[in-house]
């Protein structure tokens, strides 16, 4: 099974199957060298392929992540504690950002990049 990205492969996995028989394959790849853009990604076997599309934004330049939980001075309050708390449920939002949106929270002080 291959992963191809604008008919590239990326990576590949090797299965084998009996006849009439299924598996899942998973494919974990780091995006982070991509260029932003819009790439064709798809899965691909000897007998069958499925294709999506997918689209590589630009991290804004505006490096400052947590300004949306924080108030004027950078700290964060209540509001922004609970939004936080949210994302970070929701998986938009990593431990490590939490931790230092909390810290913020409970010290008074600015976000520390």
């Amino acid at each position: 099974v291959e992963l191809r990205l604008d008919g590239d492969t990326v990576t590949t996995e090797s299965v084998a199957l009996d006849a009439g028989a299924s598996s899942t394959v998973e494919f974990e790849v780091n995006a982070s060298e991509l260029a932003a853009g819009e790439y064709n990604h798809s899965v691909w076997t000897e007998d069958s392929e499925a294709t999506g599309d997918l689209t590589i934004e630009e991290e804004p330049a505006d490096s400052e992540w947590y300004a949306e939980y924080t108030n004027d001075s950078g700290v964060v309050g209540d509001s922004g504690v609970n939004s936080a708390v949210s994302d970070y449920l929701g998986g938009d939002l990593g431990d490590t950002e939490l931790n230092q949106l909390l810290n913020s929270y409970l010290s008074g002080d600015p976000v520390d990049e």
